[in-house]
This record gives structure tokens, sequence and C-alpha cells, in this order.
């Protein structure tokens, strides 16, 4: 009887193994087909806010240069960031090899933080056009001006990515 029960037993584990794999494997898919989704909304939603300011005259602001600045970083994190680290969530494992690596985690933080810094630029272009509305006038908002800003937005992301890619 013992030689009976070993062999459910084995055929049990197989048997669990093959059902947690499966499952495991319609998890993986699901989740390539979620995160693949939403990597086409950012590209396409980012593309679509770019390609209406540029196109429509009256939307070309000095808040929507800011508001471009937004939509390019994050359109670049679409396409640089976020397939990678879709494989990697995947595969369990970073496989393609150091020097993409690097560059990846370089390219996240530096457009990650120009996307945050640029969040941050507007809300400081619409807090001074809440508060000080007639000292805040189109003499002291230029596109001279907010250019010089986003300059600065990504000028500073680059600063903060630097040490990482030094290895400090």
């Amino acid at each position: 009887m013992s030689n009976g029960s070993s062999i459910i037993k084995e055929f049990s584990v197989t048997n669990n193994s093959t059902v947690e794999s499966s499952t495991t494997h319609v998890q993986k898919l699901a989740l390539a087909g979620l995160l693949s989704v939403v990597i086409v909304v950012v590209i396409v939603g980012n593309t679509l806010v770019i390609l209406a300011v540029i196109t429509t005259k009256r939307l070309r602001t000095v808040t929507n240069c800011f508001v471009m600045s937004l939509a390019l970083a994050d359109w670049l994190v679409g396409v640089f960031v976020m397939p990678p680290a879709v494989a990697n969530t995947l595969m369990d494992a970073w496989k393609l090899g150091r020097t993409l690596c690097d560059i990846w985690v370089s390219l996240d933080i530096l457009l990650c933080t120009a996307s945050i810094l640029s969040l941050c630029a507007i809300s400081v272009d619409r807090y001074l056009a809440v508060t000080q509305p007639l000292s805040y006038s189109k003499r002291r908002r230029s596109k001279k001006l907010a250019s010089f800003m986003i300059f600065v937005v990504w000028l500073s992301s680059a600063f903060i990515t630097c040490p990482p890619m030094l290895g400090w």
C-alpha cells in the first residue's frame, strides 16, 4: 500500500506544480496585456497632447509650454522606460545586459524627475497666476521665461541623474 500512496503523492505534487505553472503563465500574460495597454495609452495620449499644442495656435500659451514639457517627459517614459520595465517584471530578472540596465535606470531617473519637476513648474505657474493675477501678468509671463524655466527643469533633472550614473 505504501507504493500506491507514494504514486498518488507524486501525482499530486506533479499535478499541483502544473496547475501553479499554468496559473502563473496566465497571470503573466494578463499582466503583459494590461501593461501593454497602459504603455499604448501613455504614448498615444501624450502624442495627442503634443500634436494639439503644436498644431493649434490658440493652444500655444505659456502654461501649455509647461504642459508640453510634461507630455514630452511622459511620452519618453512610455517609449524608453516602461517597455523594459515590463520585460523585467515578466522575466523576473534583468536579462538585457549591464549596459542597457545602466542606460535604462539613468533614463528612468532623468525622465521621471523631469516629469515631476514639470508638474512643479506648472503648479508654481498656476499658483502665481491665481494669487497674483495683476502682477503676474503678460509682462512677467513670457514664453522666454517659460522656456528658461523648462530648461532649468531638464537641467536639474540631468544633475539629479548624474550621481547614480557616476556610481555615487
